[in-house]
Formats: structure tokens, C-alpha cells, sequence
């Protein structure tokens, strides 16, 4: 669990001053109890806990009533990320449909040190799938979209940087799009509003898509604000109508899940109808949209961050990601089936 150089600084011919303070520095005090128990300790320690959580894990599953469900407990020893990894790896392979296998984590961001300079376990099995498949497209946008939330905007357009040389003049048109609005997106954080208009307006296509695609309203609805913060209002309105038009089309289509009635919260505040607005949100909230994330930085909803119920459905919602990450935190170990 530990690198053993960690392990030898605390030993008495190697615990010096400057050893101990990397040491107290790079773990915490969690981490640091665990230095001075004995490896047989340690392994009966791991032993019991892993138990335990195998026990809560079986008794979690049956409470929600997946007794249909084929459910296979797998507890491995190792570094997370590269066991995650090996397992994952194995089942997609023996399961005769390469490419089937859906791994699903969740990540509590950074809060040691360590995390800093290592990343999370969630991160690392990202860029690992990324040397193996440097081409899906879906890895590529969880993790730019990891980076974004970090708040990690140089890396996240030394990516889309990259992505673009590798195809050079064979980039395709639609990839070009949505790399265009990611760079436009990085500008807009940065409030470099004119670059954000180019290139958000220069990511939408001339087709009309007739499916519904939630990141096209983002397109459209983004470069609406940029446009109008440059003070091209009749573009903003353009873009702005066009995303109305996309979501009421949708809703004809049938189209009814918690993206959806974000979107038409979006289209509302940005119209400045905020009981409306927060109508929509409250309903996306019982349908299920639990991204804290998206809320708290959302631009787009800006004309209602001071309404209280606003502020009473960030609490909401951040109350129950407290609860999951603490029942995901008294398990800690990996859950895979």
C-alpha cells in the first residue's frame, strides 16, 4: 500500500530530520499510524477490514433489492489503480465482447499531497485507458472534463493542443467543433471573452441534428452568453432562440430525463424568468441530477444564484453527495461487479 522507501525513513537508520518531515508532509496522520505498526500487523488489519466490507457490501445490495442481479464480490490486494485496472481488463476479456465492460468510480477529489502529485485513483485509471485507446472519444472528454472541474485549465488545453497536432489537417470537422467549444469553454473561464466568442460560435455546425444532444445546447446556449457579454446581442438572441427550438423539439420527441429539464432551467434564467428557472432545476433535482459541480459554476444560471431557492437546492444537493462520499469512504476498498 505504501512504497517501502516511505517505510525505511521511519526505521533507526534512516530517521533523520529531513526523511521525517517528507514523511509528515506526504502522508497524513492516518497514513503515518500505519508506518509504525508491523507488516503482519498491517496484513491482519487489511484482512478484517476487507471482510467487513465484503459483508456491508452483500448486505447494501440486497436492501436495494437486486436479488436478480448476478453480483460478483472481488477483493484484490495492490495498488488501487492498477488492480482496478487488471481486473476490469480480465472480465472484459472473458466475457467474449471486447470493449463491453463498463467501470464505474467515483472520485472525491484532492485533499493530501500525495493526491496532488499522484492524482486519484479515479484520474490515473483514466489516463491509463488513454495509453491504451488514445482515440475514445469518451475517455478524452472525461478527462478534460476532470480537468476542468479541477480547475487544472492549462493541462486541460495542452490536451485539446495535443489532440489537435496528432490529427493535423485530417482532424475531422465534428471533432474540430467539439475541441473548438472545449478551448471556447477554457477561455470563458479564464474571462477571455472575445476568444471564448470565436471559438464558441466557430464550434457550432451548419447541419441542424435533429436527435437531442445536451451538449449542443451547451454549444449554443454558451455561445449566446459570450456573444452577448461581447455585445453582439441580435447573435446572442440568434443563439438563444436556436436552443429553445432544439429543447422544444425534444420535448415532442419524448425526450424526459434530468438533462432535459436542466436545459430548460438554462433557457429560462437566461431569459431572466427565475420562479420558472428554479421550477425546472427542482424538477431536474427529483429526476435525479445530483451534478454539484455543474450548479456551482454554471455561468449560465448566474441571474439566480441569490435566490434562495437556489441556494436551498445547492444545500440539497451537497448534503446528499456528503452522504454518499461518507458511505463510500467507510467502505474504501474497490467494488466491482
Amino acid at each position: 500500500f505504501f512504497p517501502i522507501q516511505w517505510l525505511n525513513a521511519t526505521s533507526k537508520t534512516h530517521n533523520s530530520p529531513a526523511a521525517r518531515k517528507i514523511v509528515e508532509e506526504f502522508l497524513d496522520k492516518s497514513e503515518m499510524v500505519m508506518l509504525r505498526v508491523s507488516v503482519e500487523h498491517m496484513q491482519e488489519h487489511f484482512r478484517e477490514i476487507a471482510i467487513k466490507a465484503k459483508a456491508k457490501m452483500v448486505a447494501e445490495v440486497d436492501a436495494v433489492g437486486l436479488e436478480d442481479l448476478k453480483v460478483e464480490y472481488l477483493l484484490r490486494e495492490g495498488k488501487a489503480a492498477d488492480v482496478i485496472l487488471k481486473v476490469a481488463e480480465s472480465i472484459d476479456r472473458d466475457s467474449g465482447k471486447p470493449g463491453s465492460t463498463l467501470l464505474v468510480m467515483g472520485s472525491n477529489g484532492r485533499d493530501s499531497l500525495k493526491d496532488q502529485i499522484l492524482g486519484s485513483v479515479a484520474e490515473r485509471i483514466v489516463r491509463q485507458g488513454l495509453e491504451k485507446s488514445g482515440q475514445n472519444g469518451n475517455l478524452l472528454g472525461t478527462y478534460w472534463m476532470t480537468l476542468m472541474v479541477l480547475n487544472r485549465y492549462e493541462e486541460a488545453e495542452t490536451m485539446v493542443r495535443d489532440l489537435m497536432l496528432e490529427f493535423g489537417e485530417s482532424l475531422p470537422d465534428a471533432l474540430r467543433r467539439r475541441l473548438d467549444f472545449q478551448l471556447g469553454m477554457i477561455a470563458f473561464v479564464r474571462e477571455d471573452f472575445p476568444r471564448a466568442y470565436n471559438l464558441l460560435n466557430a464550434a457550432i455546425g451548419d447541419e441542424d441534428q435533429r436527435a437531442y444532444n445536451e451538449e449542443e445546447i451547451w454549444i449554443f446556449t454558451m455561445a449566446s452568453l459570450a456573444s452577448a457579454i461581447v455585445g453582439k446581442q441580435e447573435e446572442a438572441e440568434s443563439r438563444l432562440a436556436d436552443a429553445e427550438r432544439k429543447v422544444q423539439r425534444a420535448r415532442l420527441n419524448g425526450v424526459d430525463n434530468p438533462g432535459i429539464y436542466y436545459s430548460e432551467a438554462v433557457l429560462l434564467a437566461m431569459r431572466e424568468q427565475s420562479e420558472l428557472a428554479l421550477e425546472k432545476l427542482n424538477q431536474a433535482y427529483q429526476r435525479g441530477f445530483r451534478a454539484l459541480w455543474i450548479l456551482n459554476i454554471d455561468g449560465r444560471l448566474d441571474s439566480l444564484r441569490e435566490q434562495p431557492g437556489f441556494i436551498a437546492l445547492q444545500n440539497r444537493i451537497t448534503d446528499d453527495v456528503s452522504r454518499a462520499l461518507a458511505e463510500i469512504k467507510s467502505v474504501n476498498l474497490a467494488f466491482i461487479f
